[in-house]
């Protein structure tokens, strides 16, 4: 007896065929008009989304159970059922595929500043929607590479000196962070070490003690920075937990006002915790950062006092103060 001819007979095999052949390229072509048709940019200078989209009582329980949104309903003497329809908006997203639609919401008539926004993503499962991602944000887009089946997220913030970005991936059940950047508004210094004299990199070697490396490297700096000649140094050390550093350093005079500046290019590997007793995970963070003076100091003792700063002829080993690099003369924009 022919087996297969009896579990699936010649004409049924025929008509399966034909049916798979006239559905397949129909079911792809509408697949792509879902995925070209969503909205994978948001700004929280919109008041309303694209294609926006009431929320259900599953997604609005969500929101609910966050701790920000939680205290406006009891502030309000409101419920999940109460909860304003504008206080959101919202639009469907497709995080793993077409056949999923998933939501991104922003915070419309709460949890909303001037230039950011609250965003969130909920992800539907069978009993509902749950909160997988939330930040305060100018910006958000859903990237095209995917972490563990979901889609990439990208974040952006603007302020009056900077603009910065993160980037997140899902690891399973939540969005960690796995990159973020921060750089000046506007134009940035020549930033090739060949147009500067320079001199070896300051390099902590495996096992080696960083201390005497950074007390070295702030000597150069310092010296650099009172001759008021061009000069560029890489700085690079790490730690006995993995994390890692490496600190390009350009003194220039390409200043707005024609006066010295540092730009320093710093590029890190840190561990970060979204909680205190949360498991730890690596961060890769990229800076470009502009100081406009500098100052010698006392290592700090105690946060709660300004460390003495020391007067620019005073002579102190490089062991015995800290370099700190100002923006405006105010803000602290590192310290070596």
């Amino acid at each position: 007896m022919n087996l297969a001819g009896v579990l699936l007979p010649n004409a049924f095999l025929s008509a399966v065929l034909i049916v798979g052949f006239c559905t397949s390229p129909s079911f792809g072509q509408n697949k792509k008009k879902l995925e070209s048709s969503q909205q994978t940019s948001f700004s929280s200078e919109e008041e309303e989304f694209e294609h926006s989209v009431p929320l259900d009582e599953t997604a609005k329980k969500a929101l609910a159970a966050e701790q920000s949104i939680a205290d406006v309903l009891r502030d309000e003497k409101l419920s999940i059922e109460t909860m304003p329809e504008d206080w959101f908006t919202a639009a469907e997203v497709y995080l793993s595929s077409p056949l999923e639609a998933d939501l991104v919401v922003m915070g419309n008539r709460v949890a909303r500043g001037p230039y950011t926004s609250a965003f969130w993503v909920l992800r539907k499962s069978p009993g509902g929607y749950h909160v997988v991602f939330r930040k305060d944000a100018h910006s958000l887009q859903l990237q095209k590479t995917k972490t563990n089946g979901l889609r990439n997220i990208l974040t952006a913030v603007i302020t009056l000196r900077y603009n910065s970005t993160a980037e997140y991936a899902f690891d399973g059940k939540t969005y960690k962070n796995t990159k973020r950047t921060l750089q000046p508004n506007g134009d940035t210094a020549q930033l090739n070490p060949a147009k500067y004299g320079t001199r070896r990199a300051f390099v902590q070697l495996p096992g080696q003690d960083q201390e005497p490396i950074l007390a070295e490297a702030r000597a150069w700096i310092w010296q650099r920075w009172q001759a008021q000649k061009p000069a560029f140094v890489r700085v690079s050390t790490n730690d006995d937990d993995g994390e890692k550093q490496d600190c390009l350093y350009f003194i220039d005079n390409n200043s707005e006002n024609g006066g010295m500046q540092v730009t320093l290019k710093i590029h890190r590997v840190v561990w970060d915790q979204d909680s205190p007793s949360g498991p730890s995970y690596k961060v890769t963070e990229d800076q470009i950062l502009i100081a406009d003076q500098i100052q010698r100091t006392e290592p700090s003792i105690d946060d709660s006092q300004a460390p003495r700063v020391f007067s620019e002829k005073e002579e102190v080993p490089a062991s015995k103060y800290r370099l700190h690099f100002l923006s405006d003369g105010t803000f602290d924009v590192r310290t070596l």
